[in-house]
Formats: structure tokens, sequence, C-alpha cells
């Protein structure tokens, strides 16, 4: 039987050891799509886990979780609280402590997906990221709102005045977060930057030019806001 030879073969410059060892071959990663990300990125944590550290998203994806448990809980347990409150004979007022909780809980949600969001490494700045974060909470108190004002018309309506302004002030960077991927030129950022200002300014100018040619045109939504129970707002659509 032939004996084999402890010695290695020489390499392509007649080394009998190779000072550098073969590279090894690239792992397979995966990389998700545009949609994939936006989908990935509607629970706090899960991009940040399945695409980067799973250290730094597992954190976020249990707290996500909780505070999406409490919202279910608290939307579920408001009939009820009604109906004690009326049972007790207590002020309607009272509704509103468990519509503030859950409020703030799906406040916590976004701002934890805005955390996870920001551990991620992106080149990206994170200034529109933060404006785009009050959109969904805001768009929920616009919605809410008119239901709440009769059991503290002051505090809801400032509240509902405030979420009209950051939903329509969030609009922009939501836009530039669905769109900065597509142009990657900082020349054609700064063309979306122009072209958002512009469109605002002109929306501005019609708005002014409405209220000035045509001030009967505010009355419905004064009318609207006043069978509401509001008071400042048709106040100022009287204007």
């Amino acid at each position: 039987m032939a004996k084999t030879s402890d010695i290695s073969e020489p390499d392509h410059k007649g080394r009998a050891q190779p000072i550098y060892s073969p590279r090894s071959p690239r792992p397979k990663s995966w990389r998700p799509g545009k949609g994939v990300r936006l989908l990935l990125g509607l629970v706090p944590g899960v991009r940040l886990l399945v695409t980067e550290d799973s250290r730094k998203g597992l954190p976020y994806f249990v707290l996500g979780i909780l505070t999406m448990i409490g919202v279910i809980l608290v939307t579920a347990d408001i009939p009820a609280i009604q109906d004690n409150l009326e049972r007790l004979r207590l002020q309607e007022r009272w509704i509103l402590v468990p519509a503030a909780i859950l409020f703030s809980l799906i406040c916590s949600y976004e701002i934890l997906r805005l955390a996870s969001s920001l551990e991620e490494r992106s080149r990206s700045p994170w200034a529109p990221r933060i404006a785009a974060t009050p959109l969904f909470p805001a768009l929920i108190f616009l919605f809410e709102g008119p239901g709440l004002v009769t059991h503290w018309p002051t505090l809801v309506e400032a509240g509902w005045f405030a979420a009209a302004v950051l939903f329509i002030g969030s609009l922009p960077a939501v836009a530039w977060c669905g769109l900065e991927r597509f142009f990657a030129a900082r020349a054609k950022r700064r063309q979306i930057v122009l072209g958002f200002a512009l469109t605002i300014l002109a929306v501005l100018v019609i708005l002014v030019l409405i209220v000035w040619q045509r001030p009967q045109w505010l009355a419905a939504p004064g009318r609207y806001f006043q069978a509401l129970d509001y008071v400042v707002i048709p106040k100022l659509l009287r204007l």
C-alpha cells in the first residue's frame, strides 16, 4: 500500500505553506426590497431583527407586542367602562381617562417604531423619520376627537387642532421617506425638497385667496364643527 506524504503541495509561488488561507465563499444574505422593508417596519424592531442585529431588534419587538396587546385590551374594555359610568351615575368626562391611555399607547407604539428605525445602519437623514412619526396618532385623534368633544370641549378641541397641524406637517416627511430611495442623487433630492416647498406655498396661497374672495365658503365647515359642539374653530372660520 502506498504511503501518503505529509508534505503539502507547494502553491503557485513555490511555497510549501501558503501565507494566506483560501478565501471562503461569501454567505448568501437576504436583502428585502423596498415594499418588504416597509411591511417589516410596521412592527417595531422586526426589520432590525430580521435584516441586521437580532439583539438590538428583540427588545423593540417585545415592547411593541406588549403595547399592541394593551391597545387591544383597552379598546375592548371601553364599552364596559361606558356602561359602568352610566350605572354608577358618574360624569361622562371620566371616559377620557381610558381614551387618553389608549392614545398614549398608540403614541408609544409609534415612538418604538421610530427608535428601532434609528438603530438601523442607513445613510438617510433622521429628520424626515422623526417628522413623520406623528402621522398615525394625529390621524386617530382627528377621527375620534369629534366623538369626545362633548365631554371636555376645551381640552379635546385644543388637542384636535394640534393633531390637525401635526397631520398636515407630517405629510411631506412621509412622502420624503417613501421617495428618497428612488432619488438617491443629491441634486434630485434638492429638487424634491424644492417641489414640496412650492406645493405647500401654492396650497397656502390658494387657501388665502379662497378666504379673501369667498368667505361664505367657510360657513358650511363652521356649521359642521358647531354641530359637533366645537367652539374655537367655528369662531375662526367666521373670521
